[in-house]
């Protein structure tokens, strides 16, 4: 959890591999559902149809139940997600070994430092 005040929020850390490297990703609820509707916007059916964990709205919204639910079914959605994108012809991951600068063509969602102020980010 980050933030103080009404600014708390939690941050997921993700882990995926991508061709030979594994990668960590540090990124907030909102950052991952703009990435589902960028690549819907981009792939269309094939990635509308993957399940995006939705938002739910409570008062243990903030709470670290719900952060420890989610954070597994993030995981699980973008690992679905960089499966089905790489099977895409034209997708910078439909290559025999996708890389890191593939990630970054794909969506400045990957790209260390975009959305987050401090340290953390993808590495």
């Amino acid at each position: 959890m980050r933030g103080v005040g009404s600014q708390t929020h939690h941050e997921y850390e993700v882990r995926i591999t991508v061709g030979h490297e594994r990668y960590t990703i540090l990124r907030r609820y909102n950052r991952f559902r703009e990435l589902h509707s960028e690549m819907m916007h981009k792939y269309g059916e094939q990635v509308a149809a993957l399940l995006f964990p939705p938002k739910k709205f409570s008062l243990l919204r903030r709470s670290e139940a719900l952060a420890r639910e989610r954070r597994p079914q993030l995981e699980s959605y973008l690992s679905r997600l960089l499966e089905v994108v790489s099977q895409i012809p034209g997708s910078p991951l439909n290559t025999q070994t996708p890389s890191r600068t593939d990630l970054y063509t794909l969506s400045s969602f990957f790209r260390k430092g975009v959305f987050e102020t401090g340290k953390y980010g993808t590495s």
